[in-house]
């Protein structure tokens, strides 16, 4: 069982206390990571051109370590953070996650793998749907996270998460354009 499975399980049976079991090593480790774009310009003409997106990035992360990425709009951050989760393609590199090598050919991410690694997207708008309150929007990952969970124990959970990260119960009935931008 890898580090990333045992706090996921330690997290499911109440401790909170955010200790990973597992120290030495590291959590992720990225090295030659590359993500090139292609781009048309032009209607008719359709001259192609192509983005070096990501080129050539290398760096590890420790478990109980955080990273920053810091650069200017356009500069690569976002596309970074999605081809390490394999929501845009590399072209080349290793993505080692916890031992596993995600950008490995034939490498199936397995649905385990994804509850372990998630991505957050910064704009609240475009991540969280409008129809949706917040307590609907966080149940869904608890129906996907803790599967079996009666009603009662999701609702339970979705308040436990929200305290977690520092939110009022009082947003649990809120939809994302209700909520403030800061």
């Amino acid at each position: 069982m890898n580090c990333a499975s045992q706090t996921s399980d330690l997290l499911q049976q109440g401790d909170r206390s955010g200790t990973c079991i597992c120290r030495a090593g590291n959590l992720l480790s990225v090295s030659g990571l590359k993500v090139y774009l292609t781009h048309s310009s032009g209607v008719f003409v359709g001259r192609r051109y192509v983005i070096r997106a990501v080129d050539d990035v290398s760096f590890d992360v420790g478990f109980g370590e955080v990273l920053g990425v810091i650069g200017e709009s356009g500069s690569g951050k976002t596309t970074l953070a999605r081809a390490i989760v394999r929501l845009t393609p590399a072209i080349s590199g290793q993505i080692i996650i916890d031992g596993v090598d995600w950008n490995a050919p034939g490498v199936r991410i397995t649905r385990q793998m994804r509850r372990n690694v998630q991505m957050i997207f910064q704009d609240p708008f475009l991540s969280l749907d409008p129809r949706m309150t917040v307590a609907e929007s966080i149940r869904e990952a608890v129906v996907i996270h803790f599967p079996g969970l009666g009603i009662r124990e999701q609702k339970q959970k979705v308040m436990e998460s929200l305290e977690m990260v520092g939110l009022p119960a009082s947003i649990m009935e809120k939809y994302p354009h209700e909520l403030s931008g800061g």
